[in-house]
């Protein structure tokens, strides 16, 4: 068997730990992605509480500029009201003063209501800030997990990684690129043996004159039906 043949199929072991760890690594994934969206909603639910307030406080301050208006407003009218003569004077300047104090009366009925949502939101608020807390200390011992076992994982990777380029730098460059190139696609085996007189992977069957190139050199070929890489195995 050539000997880049050898390499290559130990490379081929190395490359299948390499995928099994990377699908671990891949399988944390979905349990981290599902504590992130346990926090993102605990989150969302603070922010909205947030806006509520934000929007319900803005009222309030709008509510106490027209309130303020309209105390000094009624103000005016009560010292003008003093300080009338004629009874018409005096009549139109009740009128004025009444309206002023209807309206303020509006005014203080409606601040008494924002008040009380205001004081409902802030205490709702208040409850989403701990279910966020809440959330986030559940999580810690589950995430301290996640990232111990994404650590020690990757380590693993890295040595194989690492064993693995070692041996592919001993395959001739164009040998190892047709062979990365396939297995990248596949992300499966990509080197297979003769078996018999057809490709190892999908029985095509292989010509006879590729065939005994292929056992005169040792060298592996390309199957034409599936497009992985062929050897002679010399038995």
């Amino acid at each position: 068997m050539h000997q880049d043949v050898v390499i290559l199929l130990e490379v081929q072991q190395d490359d299948a730990v390499i995928f099994e760890i990377e699908d671990q690594i891949g399988a944390l994934a979905p349990r981290l992605a599902a504590l992130e969206a346990q926090t993102a909603a605990a989150e969302r639910a603070l922010a909205e509480a947030q806006n509520s307030l934000d929007g319900e406080q803005k009222r309030q301050r709008d509510l106490q500029f027209r309130i303020d208006q309209h105390r000094a407003l009624l103000k005016r009218h009560e010292d003008v009201l003093n300080t009338v003569t004629s009874p018409r004077e005096a009549a139109a300047a009740v009128a004025q003063t009444e309206q002023v104090r209807r309206m303020l009366a509006d005014d203080e009925r409606d601040m008494a209501s924002v008040q009380s949502r205001v004081n409902d939101l802030r205490n709702y608020v208040a409850d989403r800030e701990a279910d966020v807390e809440a959330t986030r200390a559940a999580q810690a011992g589950a995430r301290a997990t996640l990232d111990a076992d994404r650590r020690a994982l990757q380590e693993r990777l890295d040595a194989a990684q690492a064993t693995r380029d070692e041996k592919a730098r001993r395959v001739s460059r164009t040998l190892l690129a047709r062979y990365d190139r396939i297995q990248r696609r596949e992300r499966s085996i990509a080197l297979f043996a003769l078996r018999g007189q057809s490709c190892g992977h999908c029985d095509t069957m292989i010509p006879m004159q590729r065939r005994n190139v292929m056992v005169g050199t040792g060298a592996p070929e390309v199957c034409e039906g599936c497009g992985v890489l062929l050897y002679a195995d010399g038995e």
